[in-house]
């Protein structure tokens, strides 16, 4: 968000940061439960198609569940980016956590569709607002020596919750019983941030100094309070003119016009390939693919593991090889595991015996998975962090969030009335022929970013 204000002076050193990750773990427990949110679907959608649920849902109501967190991330992208400009990060995250324990109440009185509805539409606004929020506030909390290792903390957070999510919903299957756990973490991260302090930077654009200073000295203890005040003013006063209606004025300029539509595009493409339908079917998928090789529920679990390691594995693949590449391997790799899975529900509509065919899904969702996690799941944040001047990055966000969400409501709404007309095998090939269409888009769409200056980028939005 803002500059590195903290600077390298003798007191550098002197300066204390237990506060400032007493404020990482906050945000490491926001995305714990917006991962949480996430792995929660998998085992939940499976247990609802079951006739033994206790709340019965048709394959169309499964499908609205799993569109909700689309609708609700798309009004989350949009009021959370409005609200970080007027009440800072803080409040964003304390009003996050609200909402996140009203979605899990809702679970524990559900007894009806409609609850879970409406639960559904809470996380996805959340989970917008959360990935739109976190950074920011951290990156105004932390000092700069440490602020690249608080954000990587606070991320891990979201790949531990879906894990989490997962693991307790397959083995504990009453939403009585695993949502009040969840809640838990909610009221005593509630707590934390009322006890927290908004940042220097969001009081002095409000004008108000004196609580800066406080600020400041209660996230920076030990440092001289009035000298870190000097470049925190500076910034803000020459900034002074850069409000909501002047991000929206540079709409107007053809380079962030051009910008704005390849992040939302470069955001929807992961979500056509199918990573949310795989994600959030992957149980249902291998039973219906009668494959038991591995139980369902603890394949979940494993795939998983499996998509977290990757991950970690892969981290340096878009800077050494640059961002095109790791999107065009990510679009042929994920075509080829859709691919593979289509060709297994094919055999088995051609009475093809499916005893030998159970390692087909089992090698496609890892393999979709692995793939994945090269170039669709850093890319995109990575591209936008670099297309945009600090002045519009947060309206960037939300375009991206609502390219996400649009693209993301699409596929999850689509997957059950096109597997009930086509066929599963139909459904998995779209996936891959749409997984495709990244490989134009990063060849001719997107600008090479890797190892470029700001203004190189921009040079070459301008060709």
């Amino acid at each position: 968000m803002g500059p590195e204000v903290l600077k390298k002076s003798k007191q550098a050193s002197d300066i204390k940061s237990h506060v400032q990750w007493i404020a990482t773990f906050g945000v490491f427990l926001l995305m714990f439960e917006v991962g949480i949110n996430i792995g929660w679907a998998s085992p939940n959608l499976a247990r609802f198609a079951s006739e033994d649920s206790p709340i019965q849902m048709t394959t169309d109501e499964i499908s609205w569940v799993l569109a909700c967190t689309g609708i609700g991330g798309f009004f989350g992208s949009i009021l959370f980016s409005i609200g970080l400009e007027f009440f800072g990060g803080r409040k964003i995250v304390l009003v996050i956590f609200i909402a996140i324990s009203l979605s899990w109440i809702f679970l524990i009185v559900a007894n009806s569709v409609v609850w879970i509805y409406i639960a559904r539409i809470l996380g996805g606004i959340t989970c917008a607002g959360s990935y739109a929020s976190f950074s920011i506030y951290l990156g105004e909390v932390v000092q700069p020596g440490i602020r690249g290792t608080v954000v990587a903390v606070a991320t891990g957070g979201n790949a531990l919750g879906i894990l989490v999510g997962i693991v307790t919903e397959t083995y504990i299957t009453a939403m009585k019983v695993s949502c009040p756990i969840y809640l838990v973490f909610c009221v005593i991260s509630i707590l934390l941030f009322i006890w927290l302090k908004d940042s220097p930077y969001y009081c002095a654009k409000k004008g108000d100094f004196k609580s800066a200073r406080k600020s400041i000295a209660f996230y920076f203890p030990g440092c001289d309070v009035e000298e870190e005040l000097k470049p925190i003013q500076a910034f803000v006063e020459a900034n002074a003119n850069n409000t909501l209606k002047g991000k929206l004025k540079q709409l107007k300029e053809p380079v962030v016009r051009k910008s704005l539509l390849i992040i939302f595009i470069i955001f929807g493409l992961p979500h056509v390939s199918g990573q949310v339908n795989i994600m959030s079917y992957m149980e249902i998928i291998l039973k219906n693919g009668k494959s038991d090789l591995i139980k369902p529920q603890e394949f979940v679990i494993y795939a998983n593991i499996i998509s977290i390691i990757a991950t970690l594995a892969s981290i340096r693949f878009s800077d050494k090889f640059g961002r095109k590449a790791a999107l065009i391997f990510s679009s042929i790799g994920c075509a080829i595991g859709m691919v593979c899975l289509g060709i297994h529900f094919f055999l088995l509509t051609e009475n093809v015996d499916a005893q030998s065919l159970q390692w087909l899904p089992i090698f496609s969702i890892v393999f979709y998975l692995i793939t994945y996690a090269v170039g669709y799941s850093p890319v995109p944040s990575t591209v936008l962090s670099e297309l945009f001047p600090e002045s519009i990055k947060s309206l960037a966000a939300c375009f991206a969030a609502l390219g996400a969400s649009f693209f993301g409501t699409i596929v999850t709404k689509s997957f059950q009335p096109v597997v009930d007309t086509f066929g599963d095998a139909y459904i998995f090939w779209l996936h891959a022929a749409l997984s495709l269409v990244t490989i134009p888009c990063a060849l001719l769409l997107l600008p090479e970013t890797k190892g470029k200056t700001f203004q190189q980028i921009q040079d070459d939005l301008m060709k």
